[in-house]
């Protein structure tokens, strides 16, 4: 198996680097190929069979199956939208506790999904170590931090280095005040930290109040019993539950003097009884041997595998009839149409029709595209003088349960459509499904890419409000819409497939599949010369169908949109939500620094409104922070 991780940091030091260097040596143990990429294209390149992303602030990014290593409380991003599409854009999910399953379980539920949760936990864990009789003389207690959240455990840690043997590693910075402590900074290579445990003896295991809510382990607890250290671990449920007897715990519910007493009884208990001490160690790394390594934890990961690459996702559907009719308009035989028409030749639902409209008879066709054509068994009609009234005349010709309309430059993921189909067939009241894209056309900062999920709601209000065009996203619809009424070509110039889209949406049953199932690569023209004639068709297209929008459930006064520069996003709910994080960071009692430390995940704008635009800006959350420094 060619096993890829997506570094959603790249060249950061932090956590995410060094389970990456663990995982490495694990991976290769087990007899894989494994590579790190910060860049789905060298993925891509590299064809990898899986890609694991590390952390929610990335999405998926590529057409290869990825799947969401679920090991951070649902507490730091339940409320944050961007990370929320995120996570439901991934085929798989390892969660890593289960609260966590739970609450993926009822994300996926809130979007009729039926994407494969791992039926096991994954932890941030370490490679298998072998026990070694070099135990240190004099055991001091050891702690890292790297200080990313502030003062974590209000002074615990200052207070333990003035009453017990305390070694200190992290950025200078963090811990200057603590001299007579700090050992310095520990580099993140998969090996250094679990050599500095081991020299120290003793492992504070603590977590962050949220860990212990949802019961998450940390790095801390894993590496300490591969280091075959001492482990002082708080009152999560997850240490007990398997390190049992084998690990000293203390309450954090108490007062910090009262923790600091504890964990002196602790030690003394460990200098008096060093050779007992040493058995406690031993067994948590048996255990941590046996089945929490890993070795172990990634072992399942091939049959899992399996069962996200499920007949409901990546395979054809046979149960039904579920043929799909496939129309693609060719103006001219460029690198667009020939990234469309590959993408079609790889799809794993093999029932698709594709009809093809042309500029040219098939026999003038020239080389690669005539091939393909023949290999798709395409049927074939010369579109002559009006290329748009030729291919809807192609909508009357459809004799297939399903339908879609290709847009040349999108490149469509080889799941796409059995996964529009499995949605479609799965959510019986939906009648359109639409799902998002990844654009990699050139007019992107970034090569990577930019995810996009365009909320149905928000293009409609875009078409008919700001006259915007609808993003090409792929979608699916059922051929039973296509009405009389509805087939009557409205002789557009430029819009055609704007105006058949936006009448699916708003005549049928809608759903959308939050994962990106295609990517944008065709390199955008200019169309300035054709403004005059888009804009016409626009505003026809607005003529024709306001009364009708206005009239569908669809329709609202009021919509949010969100941008950022990695993806666009859109929710509902107004400035509410980002009321309520203001209330929780005057509840946090950190004032100023804690505020500032939050802020940046505040958009600009919170609510976009057909009749008002309000906006909670820069200053407002200046006055906010000012407020909560004074009252801190």
């Amino acid at each position: 198996m060619r096993l890829g991780f997506y570094n959603a940091h790249p060249g950061v030091e932090n956590a995410e680097k060094e389970f990456l260097s663990r995982a490495m040596i694990a991976v290769r143990r087990l007899g894989w190929e494994v590579e790190e990429f910060s860049n789905p294209i060298d993925a891509e390149n590299w064809r990898a069979d899986v890609l694991l992303i590390t952390h929610n602030q990335q999405p998926k990014l590529s057409s290869i199956p990825s799947i969401g290593l679920m090991w951070n409380p649902t507490e730091f991003f339940r409320d944050w939208p961007q990370q929320v599409h995120n996570i439901l854009s991934y085929n798989g999910y390892l969660p890593g506790s289960e609260p966590i399953r739970l609450y993926i379980e009822d994300l996926l539920y809130s979007r009729a999904r039926r994407t494969p949760i791992a039926p096991f936990e994954f932890y941030p864990s370490c490679y298998a170590t072998k026990w070694s009789e070099k135990i240190p003389r004099k055991r001091k207690l050891f702690y890292a931090g790297m200080g990313w959240d502030g003062n974590r455990h209000n002074g615990l840690i200052e207070k333990i280095a003035k009453r017990l043997p305390l070694n200190l590693y992290g950025p200078p910075k963090r811990w200057k005040h603590l001299k007579h402590c700090y050992q310095g900074f520990v580099p993140f290579d998969g090996i250094s930290m679990l050599d500095r445990i081991q020299e120290s003896g003793i492992t504070l295991c603590f977590h962050r109040q949220e860990h212990r809510k949802e019961n998450v382990p940390s790095m801390r607890l894993f590496e300490a019993a591969a280091a075959q250290s001492v482990i002082i671990a708080d009152e999560i449920p997850f240490a007990k539950q398997h390190f049992r007897d084998s690990i000293f715990t203390v309450n954090f519910s108490q007062p910090t003097d009262q923790v600091v007493q504890e964990l002196e009884t602790i030690y003394n208990w460990i200098e008096s009884h060093p050779e007992d001490a040493t058995e406690m160690a031993k067994r948590s790394h048996e255990i941590f041997c046996e089945s929490l390594c890993l070795e172990k934890l990634l072992a399942p990961l091939p049959e899992y595998l399996q069962a996200i690459q499920s007949p409901r996702e990546f395979k054809s559907l046979p149960q039904e009839d579920s043929t799909i009719t496939a129309i693609l308009s060719i103006q001219e035989w460029n690198e667009s149409v020939l990234l469309t028409l590959t993408s079609l030749q790889k799809q794993t639902h093999s029932s698709i029709n594709l009809q093809l409209v042309g500029p040219s008879p098939l026999e003038k066709v020239e080389e690669p595209f005539r091939s393909i054509i023949v290999s798709l068994h395409a049927s074939y009609t010369v579109g002559f003088e009006n290329q748009q009234q030729s291919w809807w005349d192609q909508l009357t010709n459809i004799g297939t349960p399903y339908f879609t309309v290709l847009q040349p430059g999108l490149e469509y993921h080889p799941n796409c459509f059995s996964s529009l189909l499995a949605q479609i067939q799965t959510d019986r009241s939906s009648e359109v499904v639409c799902t998002g894209l990844i654009d990699r056309s050139n007019n992107q900062p970034s090569e990577k890419g930019m995810i996009k999920f365009p909320s149905i709601q928000a293009e409609l209000s875009n078409l008919f409000h700001d006259g915007e065009n609808l993003t090409p996203m792929p979608w699916l619809a059922k051929s039973s819409l296509l009405t009389e009424e509805l087939l009557k070509s409205p002789r557009l110039s430029y819009c055609e497939l704007e105006y058949l889209l936006a009448s699916l949406l708003i005549i049928g049953q809608s759903s959308f599949h939050w994962v990106a199932l295609a990517t944008l690569k065709a390199v955008t023209t200019d169309n300035s010369l054709n403004a005059r004639f888009i804009d016409k068709d626009l505003q026809r297209i607005r003529d024709r169908l306001t009364t009708h929008y206005q009239n569908s459930t669809l329709f609202s006064t009021t919509w949010t949109s969100q941008k950022s520069g990695s993806q666009t996003w859109h929710i509902s709910g107004g400035s509410e939500v980002y009321q309520r994080r203001i209330a929780l960071l005057r509840e946090s009692g950190n004032g100023l620094k804690k505020c500032l430390f939050q802020w940046k995940f505040l958009p600009r704008r919170l609510a976009k409104s057909v009749q008002t635009t309000y906006r909670f800006g820069w200053k407002e959350l200046f006055r906010q922070a000012a407020q909560l420094g004074r009252s801190s």
